[in-house]
């Protein structure tokens, strides 16, 4: 017999969103900032977010994570209905949130020890992700030392180093630089077709989007909804190659067209 928090219609997907709205209480009214949304993901899928300011991509996200509630409908992840924060789910967003007194180390190490591993299990698995980040050489570097690219590798290790069963991106790359942007998204990828993490990431970048994606969600504002799913049909080993492929300008595309059109369609164009 399935537990309480059990959801039997989405046992089949490692994150089920039915349905779910939220409503924030500004004075003496009420603003929709999400309206009846839904989404499945499918255990270890890459997707992306995408949408113009304000619908919602945030708000949802966080919902997920737990870091928000929602005003109507359910999240379920992993067959159970999400109400607050789990170690069952890692968040990573543009801003760093690394504890600057400690070295990279022992950030990643922070997260290993709320796990309860100690010792010379905890130093090595430290090494393992400080490796899978490319960051081994700057273990002993605060992170004032670090460029804003490194910074958030280290985000990343002490994410991985949790070991979620999802993990959620907002928008971490949106303050770096094109080179080191595109070397961290390959990175990225690199990494998660070896821990087969689910993930969802939110992007202003289509192409970002693209790159990176089995699907792209597309959302519109006022209020926020989901309005497009893009199978994105690339090879799972993507390199600086596919960034300039007929393929991924044909999906770029093809949610550019998407994005305008809803604009249009909703009167903001």
């Amino acid at each position: 017999m399935a537990g309480e928090n059990s959801v039997m219609s989405a046992q089949d997907d490692k994150i089920h969103v039915d349905r779910v709205e939220k409503r924030y209480q500004v004075g003496d009214r009420q603003i929709l900032a999400l309206r009846e949304t839904s989404l499945q993901v499918k255990e270890g899928e890459f997707i992306c977010l995408v949408g113009p300011t304000g619908c919602g991509k945030t708000t949802l996200l966080n919902m997920i994570a737990g870091l928000e509630s929602v005003t109507s409908g359910k999240i379920v992840v992993s067959g159970k209905e999400v109400h607050k924060p789990g170690r069952d789910r890692g968040v990573v967003f543009q801003q760093y949130a690394l504890f600057p007194w400690l070295t990279v180390r022992k950030n990643v190490e922070f997260a290993l020890s709320m796990r309860g591993i100690k010792g010379i299990e905890r130093s090595e698995m430290a090494s393992e992700f400080l490796s899978l980040v490319n960051l081994k050489a700057f273990e002993n570097a605060l992170p004032k030392q670090l460029s804003g690219g490194m910074k958030q590798r280290v985000a990343l290790a002490r994410a991985y180093a949790a070991q979620p069963d999802v993990l959620l991106m907002d928008e971490p790359f949106g303050a770096l630089d094109a080179d080191t942007k595109s070397q961290l998204q390959e990175d990225l990828l690199s990494s998660w077709r070896q821990l087969r993490t689910t993930v969802i990431f939110i992007t202003h970048d289509v192409e970002e989007a693209v790159f990176l994606a089995q699907r792209v969600i597309v959302m519109a504002a006022n209020p926020g909804r989901v309005t497009a799913e893009v199978k994105v049909d690339l090879p799972i080993l993507r390199d600086h190659s596919v960034r300039f492929s007929s393929e991924l300008l044909h999906y770029k595309n093809d949610i550019w067209n998407r994005l305008h059109s809803q604009r249009v369609e909703d009167g903001l164009i």
